[in-house]
């Protein structure tokens, strides 16, 4: 027990010294996400430029890890880039809680890519009001998911944690994605909160609230992903039970879901995010395992039904994305054939 106690300690303190750098970090948003991801951006880049095509998680067939990582969001910051990397868990605990991080990855890679689809539109002066208005349809759904993920943390997993970290040493604080969690909720109410405008005001004005308020709220939101990944989960599992922890765990997650979600949303709406970056192996394993498979593939079945009519709302701006993103591969390849660096 003494050195369970000492092993905690030590993993507490070093995840929250380097979480605690990276609060800082996060006073330079920009800058910090240049450097997380500028040993990926080339590899990315010139692989998507060899394809001829960008990144699409809902059009392409790929999955997995394999998928697109890094989106250039500069045209809701100057030189901003987003790191979507799916993370690959390894414990007991990161394996779970994967199951969701990575879903809302891909609704927040979809959603960059919407609004860039919806800048492009507004250039063009092409925008329609049923481009917004299924946008925010869109949205509705991911927003109500993002935020019960958010509550489900703190009202169920990280008070398990802290109490199993308390006994261990009364000193444990709060974790530092307690803090974020609040600037998180705040960021998100803030770009819901845009569509007020819709209908009042032109629409030129309600893509530039958009883009302005969840260029406030994606940057925190990856990189907080990234560092409960990194450390929290790392530690809960070192102060935790695996088979008693994780079957409290699953048990307070039927309850809380279904009575806070609903029944039918959790059965359609999060098993679809939960599982669209799975690969086909993974979806075949995880029905394989299905106690009752018979039920398992029905609501399988309506959950693909819900996540192809929301496919459907914003397609035309990600096609848009799809386009202004092929033609800026473009340029950039002429410029480097133009500078010598390219082959003609």
């Amino acid at each position: 027990q003494a050195r369970q106690q000492k092993r905690a300690q030590r993993v507490y303190l070093q995840s929250k010294l380097v979480m605690d750098e990276n609060v800082l970090m996060a006073k330079h948003e920009t800058a910090a996400l240049q450097a997380l991801v500028a040993s990926q951006r080339s590899s990315t880049l010139s692989g998507l430029s060899a394809e001829g095509s960008s990144p699409d998680l809902f059009d392409s067939g790929s999955s997995g890890s394999g998928r697109a990582q890094v989106y250039d969001a500069s045209f809701m910051q100057p030189e901003l880039e987003l790191d979507f990397t799916l993370s690959q868990p390894r414990g007991w605990l990161s394996e779970r809680c994967a199951l969701m991080q990575n879903g809302l990855r891909l609704e927040m890679y979809t959603l960059v890519r919407a609004l860039h689809g919806m800048n492009e539109l507004s250039k063009a002066a092409s925008l329609t009001d049923e481009h917004v208005e299924n946008f925010f349809k869109w949205f509705a759904d991911f927003a109500l998911i993002y935020q019960a993920h958010l509550e489900w943390e703190e009202t169920i997993v990280v008070p398990l944690f802290r109490a199993r970290m308390a006994a261990l040493n009364p000193a444990y604080g709060e974790l530092p994605s307690e803090e974020r969690h609040v600037k998180l909720s705040l960021r998100l109410n803030r770009v819901k909160a845009v569509k007020a405008l819709f209908g009042t005001s032109p629409l030129r004005k309600v893509v530039r609230e958009l883009t302005t308020h969840t260029a406030a709220f994606l940057p925190l939101a990856l990189s907080t992903s990234r560092d409960k990944e990194a450390f929290e989960y790392p530690l809960m599992e070192t102060v935790g039970n695996p088979t008693k922890d994780l079957k409290a765990l699953d048990k307070a997650m039927l309850v809380w879901w279904s009575k806070n979600v609903g029944v039918y949303k959790c059965c359609t709406l999060v098993m679809s995010i939960c599982e669209n970056w799975m690969s086909a192996e993974e979806r075949d394993e995880a029905d394989r395992l299905a106690k009752t498979k018979i039920t398992h593939r029905l609501m399988l079945k309506r959950a693909h039904a819900v996540d192809r009519k929301r496919r459907e709302l914003v397609r035309p701006l990600l096609r848009q994305a799809n386009l202004a993103t092929r033609a800026a591969q473009h340029e950039e390849a002429l410029k480097k054939v133009s500078a010598g660096s390219l082959p003609s």
